[in-house]
């Protein structure tokens, strides 16, 4: 993503739950923790190296702990778990 960084936010008064710059939110459609090919993966720290989650409604990559956009995928792309 070339030029300005995007970030994603919380719901007021909750550090806990996420506002995606397309609307989404954690108990709307949610985030899901992906590796580096975009497959979600468990959150659990062999599996999750990346620290990043997908917005399952648009395909933005977050990282969790800046909150920044460092990427956007195609949805469709994403290998979701069952």
């Amino acid at each position: 993503m070339a030029g300005k960084v995007e970030y994603v936010t919380h719901e007021p008064g909750d550090e806990d739950s996420w506002v995606c710059i397309c609307g989404n939110t954690t108990s709307g459609d949610g985030f899901a923790p992906v590796d580096p090919h975009d497959h979600e993966v468990e959150p659990t720290d062999d599996a999750w190296k990346t620290r990043q989650l997908a917005c399952r409604t648009c395909g933005r990559v977050i990282n969790r702990d800046t909150l920044a956009v460092v990427r956007k995928v195609d949805i469709v792309s994403i290998v979701w778990m069952a």
